[in-house]
């Protein structure tokens, strides 16, 4: 098994809800499609997701590929590597009221946590996301919060959850019905 770098194990004992999924999200910057544009995360709070996510984009050599970080707060210094900041944006603003028109490989909502909040962010960046893209949605196990009812009850695409904290992470594979072909496995059953 490989061993994380010194990087990614510092992000982790960082002991934020998020550390646990470091290792995922990393990986989605060094294992995703080839063709890796565009990351948009609406939250970055102390930058955990964001730097994990970065760290894999650098990695991997993806050099067209952007993380655009979406808070109301001034997050601006949460990467502090200047190897990282050549493919990351971030936007001080109001993720409901950001004007986006960029199609969207991986879409991130960590930000407003009430059910609305979620809901809106949602219902504004999903139709953003590529075909084949992911959605993330973090603390779908927070009971506590509407990040559940929302995932659980009004998500239309295959999901999952990530368990590797108490708060998970909701995973959403943006395909349309059929999500998959049934021809390419006739052959193939047993």
């Amino acid at each position: 098994m490989r061993c994380l770098n010194e990087e990614l194990t510092k992000l982790i004992s960082d002991n934020n809800n998020m550390a646990g999924f470091v290792p995922f999200l990393y990986s989605i910057g060094t294992h995703y499609k080839k063709k890796l544009r565009t990351i948009v995360e609406i939250g970055v709070r102390g930058g955990v997701s964001t730097n994990a996510f970065l760290l894999g984009i650098r990695d991997r050599g993806h050099k067209n590929a952007r993380l655009f970080s979406i808070d109301i707060a001034d997050c601006s210094g949460v990467v502090q590597d200047e190897s990282l900041k050549n493919n990351w944006t971030f936007i001080q603003n109001d993720s409901k009221t950001l004007d986006w028109n960029r199609e969207i490989d991986i879409l991130l909502i960590d930000g407003d946590h009430s059910y609305d909040g979620v809901k809106a962010d949602y219902e504004k960046y999903e139709p953003f996301v590529k075909d084949g893209g992911l959605i993330l949605l973090h603390d779908v196990l927070w009971e506590k919060k509407g990040v559940p009812k929302f995932f659980w009850e009004e998500i239309g695409y295959p999901s999952s959850v990530l368990s590797l904290s108490p708060s998970g992470l909701g995973i959403v594979y943006k395909k349309k019905a059929p999500f998959y072909d049934a021809d390419k496995f006739k052959d193939n059953i047993l």
